[in-house]
């Protein structure tokens, strides 16, 4: 099976993380029990593409911003967590897939403009959960937008497209 397989929302408070929440997160146990379903169901379906759409990654009024480059690091440094940390690696491939579909369609979506390469805490909360269970997969960051929520299911479709035209399968 390829394309976008599933989907998951879930919110990111860094409590959640244990070395952030020191015992905190056990007020939200239920959100932390969740996540760990989520992240085993994303296990076993062995994505390829992990397609991370983060409201603290850089956002623009007019532009959806994917980060750019091959690999991005971050850690719960701010959070006082300095020894939770993430290298991962971007799929360069669908990127440039997206942001050529983007650009072939007058969509406002792509790689320029990156400010903060460190991969933030809406992204690497996700992330704590998904690699407890799942090493592989590469990831991409997407950034919301001031624009109106039709023009955030069009990004949604293009990313649909892409993933189909390469024949990945992503979550």
């Amino acid at each position: 099976m390829e394309g976008i397989v599933a989907a998951f929302m879930v919110p990111h408070p860094p409590l959640i993380v244990p070395q952030v929440g020191r015992g905190g997160e056990k007020q939200i146990q239920k959100t932390v029990e969740a996540y760990e379903r989520v992240a085993r169901e994303i296990a076993e379906i062995e994505p390829e593409t992990i397609i991370i759409s983060s409201p603290h990654a850089i956002m623009y009024q007019d532009y959806f911003h994917i980060s750019p480059g091959e690999k991005a690091h971050g850690s719960f440094e701010n959070f006082r967590a300095p020894e939770v940390g993430f290298e991962e690696e971007y799929d360069t491939e669908l990127v440039n897939e997206i942001e050529s579909l983007s650009a072939k369609t007058g969509f406002s979506a792509g790689t320029l403009g990156e400010r903060m390469p460190e991969l933030d805490h809406g992204t690497m909360v996700p992330l704590y959960f998904i690699r407890k269970y799942y090493k592989g997969g590469k990831i991409i960051r997407v950034g919301l937008s001031g624009q109106p929520l039709t023009d955030h299911y069009k990004l949604g479709q293009i990313i649909q497209r892409s993933v189909e035209k390469l024949g990945r399968k992503a979550v």
